[in-house]
């Protein structure tokens, strides 16, 4: 009896003594990204580590409790995202120790629905930024045509940050992490770019109209719907609408999004069809 008893006993330390190691083994440890003034902007394309809530019924606490289990993807996976459920994406930073500048981080996709960044205050309680188009512009952090964040770094140490994101399709998320002077630099030219872009779009559509005015023909008077209909859904995708038109009704814009490059390319096939018809 003794002798069966003690071979019980080594079995159950051996299976218990397996199953940890199992469970160290399919630990799956996070990435640090190192930030260094040297450089001030970039984009994250290695792997991060995430987790699709189904459901949406988990909150930062569950999700950074440690009890939820995380997995490394490549950076840029396309999550099979729908309107019930919730991706949550886990990074760890770490600045250097020359680094002095603060750091932001952005998602330069105006279409995303929901877009939270949770991180922990000097007191260690979790704080939350929100953006995305299905969000008032005055909830936002800093406005703006997509979701920008402010990252909290106050020492070195490696600090958790966590990503919450919304969306009624499935997409791929892309991180980019940009210093704070630099990052200013790139929203003014973005800005720029975009106002020339459509500035030159409005001049056309207003010079067909002109034309119209003048000639009083069909086909001018549709290339200036066209050139507004090209310019206004411009201004949506790239966020300008939900940024300056409609940043109190997001609901417009969220659906807008969907809808308005439809009925642009529509729009393009019979207006090039015109066209075609009036020279040949």
């Amino acid at each position: 009896l003794l002798v069966r008893l003690l071979v019980t006993v080594c079995c159950l330390l051996a299976v218990s003594s397996q199953a940890a190691n199992q469970a160290d083994s399919g630990a799956q440890p996070v990435e640090i990204i190192v930030l260094d003034d040297l450089r001030p902007s970039l984009q994250i394309d290695t792997t991060v580590n995430s987790w699709i809530d189904e459901g949406s019924n988990a909150s930062i606490e569950l999700a950074a409790g440690g009890v939820v289990a995380f997995k490394p993807e490549p950076a840029l996976t396309r999550y099979a995202l729908n309107k019930y459920d919730t991706l949550w994406i886990k990074l760890r930073l770490k600045r250097t120790a020359d680094s002095r500048t603060h750091w932001t981080l952005n998602l330069p996709m105006p279409f995303l629905d929901v877009a939270m960044l949770y991180q922990t205050d000097s007191a260690g309680r979790w704080t939350v930024q929100r953006a995305g188009d299905a969000v008032a512009q005055g909830e936002w952090h800093k406005r703006g045509l997509y979701p920008d964040f402010e990252v909290y770094l106050s020492d070195t140490a490696p600090k958790d940050i966590y990503l919450q994101i919304r969306n009624f399709r499935p997409v791929s998320v892309p991180i980019r992490l940009t210093a704070a002077p630099q990052r200013e630099s790139q929203r003014q030219l973005e800005l720029l770019s975009l106002g020339l872009m459509l500035g030159i779009l409005i001049s056309l559509a207003a010079l067909s109209l002109v034309r119209f005015l003048e000639h009083r023909q069909h086909s001018d008077g549709c290339a200036s719907l066209f050139g507004l209909l090209i310019a206004a859904t411009v201004a949506q995708i790239t966020g300008v609408l939900n940024a300056f038109v409609w940043s109190a009704v997001p609901e417009i814009g969220n659906y807008a999004s969907s809808f308005m490059p439809v009925v642009a390319v529509g729009c393009t096939l019979l207006f090039v069809r015109n066209v075609f018809v009036l020279h040949v």
